[in-house]
This record gives structure tokens, C-alpha cells and sequence, in this order.
């Protein structure tokens, strides 16, 4: 005699009292596509987001891409129409002399 032999489940039995089984809960954007009727059922309204997520991260590499990153601090150099001009002692005026 084994141990499972006195074991015996219920299907019916175990989803009855579990309140009808666990069921995953949709996201409110999967309902809205279905409602929208851009999709017909969850499945195929995870799978459009999950192509609306990729399709933004490769927009998003795209723009570094093309709009460039550049590895300079441009902000911190003097603007080109802009220049220093020396105050008495040859220094940029505002400084003190030593």
C-alpha cells in the first residue's frame, strides 16, 4: 500500500473552494484594445503591447542615434561671438591680480 492511495482531489471539489479557480488579472490597457476591438482576445492584446514596448525603445535608440550624444561638455566652453577681454594687468577682468 502507498501513500497516494488514499489521496484522492477533486476538480470540482478545489475550484468550489477557491472561489472558481485563480484567474490572472487583466491589465486595464489589455481590456481597453479588446473593447477597441484591436484585438480579440488577451493574448493577442499582450502581444501589441509588448510590440508598441519595442517599437519604443528602438524610436528611443534611434534618437540618441541620430541626435547624437556627443562626448564633449559644450556648455561649459566659451560660445565662439563670445571673447575674453583682458582688464588692466592682462588678466580677465573680474579676477584679482597677484
Amino acid at each position: 500500500m502507498s501513500y497516494t492511495d488514499d489521496v484522492n482531489f477533486e476538480a470540482d471539489q478545489a475550484s468550489e473552494s477557491t472561489g472558481g479557480g485563480i484567474a490572472a488579472a487583466e491589465s486595464k490597457m489589455v481590456n481597453w484594445l479588446i473593447g477597441k476591438g484591436w484585438a480579440k482576445d488577451a493574448r493577442q492584446a499582450q502581444y501589441i503591447l509588448l510590440g508598441v514596448a519595442a517599437g519604443a525603445l528602438v524610436v528611443g535608440f534611434l534618437a540618441f542615434k541620430v541626435l547624437g550624444v556627443s562626448g564633449t561638455v559644450s556648455y561649459l566652453q566659451t560660445p565662439p561671438q563670445e571673447r575674453i577681454i583682458p582688464g588692466p594687468g592682462g588678466q580677465p577682468a573680474g579676477t584679482a591680480n597677484p
